[in-house]
């Protein structure tokens, strides 16, 4: 993930989650979910506090017309790290871990 904050690019380190440091993957009933860490959670909790504009750089599903540059505003980040947003289109679509965004404005 790529972000934004007072014009200096800060990029969100995914690497060790990918490696499997962040996250853990379980089986249940067939079904693989991700599991974040607690710390990476944490971090991604106060980083996309409830407020905070973001601006979509690139959005890795081919189903949903979520077009560069699109706004929305950061509403929670729920347990497995989905960013939900409300976005300026009307889309309430989380932000995973494979999609990109900017940081416009860090919320109080």
């Amino acid at each position: 993930m790529l972000f934004l904050i007072n014009k200096v690019i800060l990029v969100y380190n995914i690497s060790s989650i990918e490696k499997g440091v962040g996250r853990s993957t379980i089986t249940r009933g067939g079904t693989q979910m991700k599991r974040i860490s607690e710390n990476e959670l944490k971090k991604k909790r106060v980083l996309f506090k409830k407020g905070t504009v973001i601006e979509l750089i690139k959005m890795n599903d081919p189903y949903v017309d979520m077009p560069k540059g699109l706004k929305g505003v950061v509403t929670h980040v729920d347990d497995i790290g989905t960013i939900h947003t409300n976005w300026e289109n009307g889309s309430s679509l989380g932000v995973c871990d494979e999609d990109e965004v900017w940081i416009v404005k860090k919320a109080n």
